[in-house]
């Protein structure tokens, strides 16, 4: 939210999704800011859960094999340039191999989370291949479990996001951060 100054009726793509509240990655954007995606995720007992309480709508797919374009305009998603991706799969790996099935060509992404709990290779590709595409690394090895569990990296498209915010939020060297600490020092 911080990176777009609080924007209201965004558009995200929820690869990895999980549960509808605990610890979701777009709950907030969708009760307090007016944002609407698709949420994907292989686990149907999961998405079961969202059922009356969150109103965007699910996909039960294996993300290595869905067709993302045609997920799009299924979903009446029209717009090209997608506010935020999130990418959270086990293992890392699989979830390398998804961003790799991405059609950056048709679509950019303001935001990018990418989850590479803690391997290196998985985190080292992602960087490269995105960075290929005109994405930037802003924060690199980000932890929500202190500092010997970096677990995630963010980028973002510079045709995107305002150049101020991207510098506010620079923080790509390679010690673990806090996401709290971050946050609160970087952020506001």
């Amino acid at each position: 939210m911080s990176l777009l100054d609080g924007r209201r009726n965004g558009t995200w793509l929820e690869i990895g999704c999980g549960w509808p509240l605990h610890i979701s990655n777009t709950a907030l954007l969708e009760f307090d800011f007016d944002w609407s995606g698709v949420s994907i995720d292989a686990y149907q007992e999961v998405l079961n859960e969202w059922v009356g309480i969150r109103n965007n709508p699910t996909t039960h797919a294996n993300a290595l094999s869905v067709d993302f374009v045609k997920l799009f305009k299924d979903h009446g998603i029209v717009k090209t340039d997608i506010d935020y991706l999130s990418l959270d799969c086990e293992p890392s790996e699989q979830t390398y191999e998804i961003l790799l099935r991405i059609p950056f060509d048709q679509y950019r992404f303001a935001v990018i989370t990418f989850e590479h709990d803690c391997n290196r290779k998985v985190q080292h590709d992602a960087q490269e291949y995105l960075t290929q595409r005109g994405y930037k690394l802003i924060v690199k090895n980000l932890s929500d479990q202190g500092i010997f569990w970096p677990y995630e990296d963010w980028y973002v498209h510079p045709e995107l996001v305002d150049h101020a915010k991207i510098a506010k939020h620079l923080a790509d060297n390679d010690s673990p951060k806090d996401y709290l600490e971050y946050f609160y020092q970087n952020t506001l």
